[in-house]
């Protein structure tokens, strides 16, 4: 992940807010995303992109999809 410190090579993060009542929890590993959930608040569909990578989920309100790399 081109945005983190040198210092934090692993990690996770819980409760990032996107728009559209989307919440992400995101987990890394030697500064590569190695797994990203993806929670709906409201319901609704959202595109996911990383790298060459990109999903476009539809989620009910209250459901979670997790995408593991």
């Amino acid at each position: 992940l081109p945005a983190l410190p040198e210092a934090w090579p692993d990690g996770k993060v819980y409760g990032l807010c996107a728009r559209g009542g989307f919440v992400a929890d995101l987990e890394w590993k030697n500064h590569q995303l190695s797994k990203a959930v993806i929670h709906s608040q409201k319901g609704g569909k959202i595109r996911i992109r990383y790298k060459e990578n990109q999903w476009d989920l539809s989620l009910a309100p209250g459901s979670s999809r997790t995408i593991s790399l």
